[in-house]
């Protein structure tokens, strides 16, 4: 998208914002999304939302969902988390996983 494009479509602030972010990108590696930070006392848990269950997991509780194959867990996620501080949050329905949430504070490539 051209910058006069990106200029009439968003405004002045957006299109500063879109190029200070590009320009970033050019002088670091680093790529940065979203950043939320949020203090541990923040978090209540488990949340129960249209009948789903919210809660963050332990490295056991992953190594009992990895027995199950339909879950996509593989046992070096839960390795990850004793070893490196890894985070992992769920949501369950009915008492089976439905989905999850992974936060790694070393990089990692996706799928390992």
């Amino acid at each position: 998208m051209s910058m006069l494009r990106t200029l009439r479509r968003h405004g002045f602030v957006k299109t500063a914002q879109i190029v200070a972010y590009r320009l970033a990108q050019r002088l670091m590696v680093i790529d940065i999304t979203h950043l939320m930070i949020l203090a541990a006392n923040d978090v209540v848990a488990p949340a129960v939302r249209d009948g789903l269950t919210f809660d963050s997991l332990t490295p056991a509780e992953v190594y009992s969902l990895c027995k199950d194959g339909t879950n996509g867990l593989d046992t070096s996620l839960a390795d990850r988390m004793s070893g490196h501080g890894d985070f992992c949050f769920a949501a369950f329905g009915k008492n089976r996983l439905a989905g999850y949430t992974w936060f790694a504070f070393q990089s990692r490539r996706a799928g390992m």
